[in-house]
């Protein structure tokens, strides 16, 4: 029996959601590939030639730093429908002010009182941050995600 594989090409930060994969693998064959796992405190960067496992289930977020082909080898292979960027999500620029409410999924998230922003994925939850407000300037806040 062999184990299901299958190759997909990412853009330059582009999602790739794998729900409950546990026991599968990411190998990235081009590019380079920034992995959140639910429950893991600490995130991953891939390269062209690295392989990780995937450790528990929940989910497992990858996305692209640039232009990337991964392969995706073990169970979640077979149920891989098509990558979040696909569905056409909006992607705001970094610290816009958003409502908390927004309705798009977001990689990494800085929250304020009144609202929250998205941030590079190499910042770390608990940092502080900041959002930007059209009325109000720098509104200051922390990683939440």
């Amino acid at each position: 029996m062999t184990t299901p594989t299958r190759r997909i090409a990412l853009q330059a930060n582009e999602l790739l959601n794998l729900d409950d994969a546990r026991g599968s693998t990411v190998r990235v064959g081009r590019g380079q590939v920034w992995i959140t796992q639910y429950g893991d405190l600490a995130d991953h960067i891939l390269d062209a030639g690295d392989s990780w496992a995937i450790e528990r289930d929940g989910r497992t977020v990858l996305q692209a730093q640039r232009a990337t082909i991964v392969d995706v080898t073990g169970p979640v292979a077979s149920r891989l429908v098509v990558p979040v960027a696909a569905q056409q999500y909006p992607s705001p620029p970094f610290y816009q002010l958003l409502p908390p409410d927004y309705p798009y999924p977001l990689v990494r998230v800085c929250s304020t009182q009144w609202g929250i922003c998205a941030i590079p994925a190499g910042i770390v939850p608990g940092t502080p941050c900041s959002c930007l407000a059209a009325y109000a300037g720098w509104l200051p806040g922390v990683c939440v995600r």
